[in-house]
C-alpha cells in the first residue's frame, strides 16, 4: 500500500530526468510491450514489465533513484505475480504503456510522465483486491475447519 504511490512520484521524475528517448530505445519499448501483450505466463509477464520500465527511465542519470525504483520493483514482485496472473491486468499495463509511448512519439514528455503516473497508481487496485481476499481466507494455520 505504501510502494505503489511512492512509484507513482519515482517513476515519473525518473522519466523526466531521463528525457526523451531515442527512436531506437522507442522501438525497443515498443517491442517489450508487444512481448508482454502475448505473454501468458504471469512470471515472465512480471520480468518483461519490469524490463520495460527500466528501458523507459535507463537514461535517467540518477543511479541512486534507479536503484531505489529496482528495490521496489523487487518488493512488490510477489503481489505482481496475482496481477499478472489475469490476463486484463496485463492488457490494462499494456495499454498504459501505449499511452506513455504515443506521448513520448509526440515529444509531449510531461503527458507521458503523468501516463506512467497514472500506471503506477492503477497497477496498485487489483492487488489491494487480491490481498483483501487473502485477508477474508481461513490460514491453513489458523486452525479453521474445512
Amino acid at each position: 500500500q505504501q510502494i505503489y504511490p511512492m512509484r507513482a512520484i519515482l517513476d515519473p521524475e525518473a522519466l523526466r530526468l531521463a528525457g526523451l528517448p531515442s527512436a531506437a530505445k522507442r522501438s525497443r519499448l515498443e517491442s517489450l510491450n508487444r512481448q508482454l501483450f502475448r505473454m501468458r505466463d504471469p512470471e515472465k509477464a512480471i520480468s518483461l514489465d519490469d524490463a520495460w520500465h527500466l528501458e523507459l527511465i535507463g537514461d535517467c542519470p540518477n543511479r541512486v533513484l534507479i536503484g531505489v525504483i529496482e528495490h521496489f520493483m523487487r518488493r512488490t514482485r510477489r503481489y505482481e505475480m496475482a496481477l499478472m496472473r489475469e490476463r486484463r491486468n496485463v492488457r490494462s499495463a499494456t495499454d498504459d504503456h501505449a499511452r506513455i509511448l504515443a506521448a513520448l512519439r509526440d515529444r509531449d514528455l510531461e503527458r507521458a510522465a503523468e501516463a506512467l503516473r497514472k500506471n503506477m497508481q492503477t497497477g496498485i487496485e487489483p492487488v489491494l483486491a487480491w490481498l483483501d481476499e487473502r485477508k477474508e481466507e481461513p490460514s491453513p494455520r489458523s486452525g479453521a475447519k474445512k
